[in-house]
């Protein structure tokens, strides 16, 4: 059986719990944010998060 997909209170709980996160919402994106078209989209995130 699946479970239920978690919603935005559940990462909300995430970055309340974990001190120094932040939670970013992406447009337009699914479980499969980071392939395809969306691809440029997560990688400006990831780098503006990693530099």
């Amino acid at each position: 059986m699946r479970q239920p997909h978690p919603g935005r209170s559940e990462y909300a709980a995430l970055r309340d719990t974990l001190i120094d996160a932040t939670l970013e919402i992406l447009p337009g994106l699914n479980h499969f944010g980071p392939e395809g078209k969306t691809a440029p989209l997560v990688a400006d995130h990831a780098r503006a998060f990693l530099l």
